[in-house]
């Protein structure tokens, strides 16, 4: 899955105490902050009357304050000599600025003073910011007892300023108890060396290269709309399909830009055209002949010749398509799901493939998408064949373990060891040889050549909230804020969530209609009141009460329903005023009326 930057939050009461929220390292940029009263079931708040009860308002004041780091510049091939003392409570730090076409770094350190009572020295490093526990690019130890050179090589991000921070191990503790004891210190020499290439790769493997395709961008007059789509061609069109060929991914690149593409939600969509499919795929000739020796000799899915003759008549090959979608730098996609970038490796963000038609589409929203450079790669990969084998995966595990029962029942308590030197090593041959049948038995045959081809239609777009709605019965709102413009769904009838779709506290359709009906003609008990005082000649009071339980009814038909059962006669507000003023009237002139007790009540002295 693409990578999100971290979000922080702070909770507290509105008690007049200052709360502080402490960001290490900040990733340069723009930051953003929301302060907002938590929610609260609406189930549970009282009816009342808007302007008669006090409001939960309150007053935030804000504040920021930054400490600036004054870190030392290192420069390539030149040595700088340092020291740390054990009492310091801050690390020393360092930056270096990595050009293009670098893509590996080697800081080389050596003790030129150790210290036999100090921990080992650590190193944090961070590309674009300051190193913190939670958010580094490589962290590794030095020993401060060896006086020999001590290589630390690393990946590093190209075109980008990195950061170094040195500290001992234990230097949270040490600046508390070194305060009346002994400090020591390290001297030290550190330089560094950048390396424009990788180790040499094996034979059997290549430099990775991208299909990299242009993309224009076309903005609409709506907040928050824009989409991208390829260059047209020299005809002025635009290329309703791309073409993807195995083991070159495509690559796209394009802008989010500031403040007016961040409000909405960004979204890629890609889908696989259903009549194109791939070629047959001779799985032989995935593997070297050396290779496929030892390991067909005793595969375990039967390959007999007119099996085989058959297969490769009639099988057709499996497509499927990783979608790597990362901000800042783009991702290698590699079999089976997963996205790597520099050293680390994480989820693919799509998977596609020509099966069926329901995984043949894929889709991916980014709510409140970073600024900056957005990478997509696509890699495609076509593997194993159609038409399965005789045999499954458990039955060629079971077979296996046949073949190998004789050799499971030697096995005793170890004893004799250097006797049984043979027997043991045949055992560990027999768990490789286990592994790799297992493999064949459970992984299809990847090949990446040009042979393997498919077309895919894809989209790059912006919208507010999620594609312009929040689904059916919600809305899209657009809210401004301190300058800024976001997008957000207004849920009702108890969705809850970004998009309005999480039904956990949504009520059946039958409770709600139930609920509102009891709701509304539960004002009827109006009606006795009325007749015994248009009986007993209290005309006013009468007129009152039916005005009460007029605007009680709609009222309550209004505001109940959750949108789906509910009738407004007018406006809500205006219902409510009048419930609330007709509720109260009623309430005074009944004690004005119980206030004119009859002659007979009257007890006489």
């Amino acid at each position: 899955m693409y990578c999100r930057f971290e979000i922080y939050d702070l909770q507290f009461k509105s008690d007049s105490t200052t709360k502080r929220l402490n960001v290490d390292g900040p990733q340069p940029g723009n930051w953003f902050a929301v302060a907002f009263i938590s929610w609260t079931d609406p189930n549970n708040d009282r009816i009342e009357q808007q302007g008669l009860s006090p409001t939960c308002e309150t007053q935030l004041l804000s504040e920021m304050s930054v400490i600036e780091a004054n870190p030392q510049t290192l420069s390539e091939n030149v040595l700088q000599q340092d020291s740390l003392l054990t009492n310091s409570s801050t690390p020393l730090t360092y930056r270096f600025f990595v050009p293009r076409d670098v893509v590996s770094v080697s800081l080389q350190i050596t003790i030129t003073k150790p210290c036999l009572e100090c921990s080992e020295m650590c190193l944090g490093i961070n590309a674009q910011a300051l190193p913190s526990s939670h958010s580094f690019l490589h962290s590794d130890t030095v020993a401060v007892n060896e006086t020999t050179a001590q290589l630390i090589q690393f990946h590093v991000e190209e075109n980008e300023w990195h950061y170094v921070d040195v500290s001992f191990s234990d230097s949270a503790n040490s600046s508390e108890d070194n305060l009346e004891g002994p400090v020591y210190d390290v001297e030290f020499t550190i330089m560094l060396i950048f390396h424009s290439t990788e180790a040499p790769l094996p034979p059997d493997n290549k430099a990775l290269t991208f299909d990299t395709y242009p993309l224009l961008r076309q903005t609409y007059r709506e907040f928050f709309m824009f989409d991208y789509d390829l260059l047209p061609d020299i005809n002025g069109t635009v290329p309703a399909s791309l073409n993807l060929t195995a083991g070159t991914p495509a690559l796209f690149k394009f802008i989010v830009g500031d403040v007016y593409d961040i409000g909405g939600t960004l979204s890629f969509a890609v889908s696989m055209k259903q009549d194109i499919r791939g070629n047959s795929v001779d799985q032989n000739a995935a593997l070297s002949a050396t290779e496929r020796a030892p390991v067909f000799a005793q595969k375990l899915v039967d390959t007999s010749a007119e099996d085989d003759a058959k297969a490769t008549n009639t099988a057709r090959s499996n497509q499927t398509i990783i979608v790597c979608m990362h901000l800042g730098v783009p991702g290698v996609p590699t079999w089976p799901d997963r996205c790597v970038y520099g050293r680390h490796v994480f989820p693919a963000a799509i998977i596609v493939n020509n099966t069926d038609s329901d995984t043949s589409t894929g889709l991916v929203h980014v709510p409140f998408p970073e600024s900056g450079s957005w990478f997509v790669t696509l890699g495609l990969f076509c593997h194993g064949a159609e038409t399965a084998a005789r045999t499954t995966i458990i039955d060629s595990v079971k077979e296996f373990v046949m073949i190998h029962r004789d050799l499971l029942g030697q096995m005793q308590a170890p004893c004799a060891c250097t006797q049984k030197k043979d027997f043991y090593m045949n055992c560990l041959d027999m768990s490789r040889q286990f592994e790799q049948h297992h493999k064949f038995a459970t992984e299809q045959i990847v090949i990446d050549n040009a042979s393997c081809n498919a077309s895919v239609v894809f989209t790059i777009s912006s919208s507010p909230c999620v594609a312009g709605r929040c689904g059916r019965l919600r809305r899209c709102y657009l809210y401004m804020s301190g300058g800024f413009v976001f997008s957000t769904c207004l849920c009702i009838k108890g969705y809850r969530g970004w998009d309005c779709t999480e039904d956990s506290q949504v009520p059946s359709s039958m409770s709600i209609l139930l609920a509102s009906l009891l709701l509304t003609l539960s004002n009827l008990l109006f009606i006795p009141s009325i007749y015994f005082a248009i009986r007993r000649k209290y005309y006013t009071e009468a007129v009152i009460y039916f005005f009460a339980m007029f605007f009680s009814t709609f009222y309550h038909a209004c505001d109940s329903g959750e949108d789906e059962y509910s009738f407004c006669l007018v406006k809500i507000g205006v219902l409510q005023f009048c419930d609330f003023y007709c509720g109260l009237l009623a309430i005074w002139v009944t004690l004005i009326a119980m206030a004119h007790v009859r002659q007979t009540f009257v007890i006489k002295k």
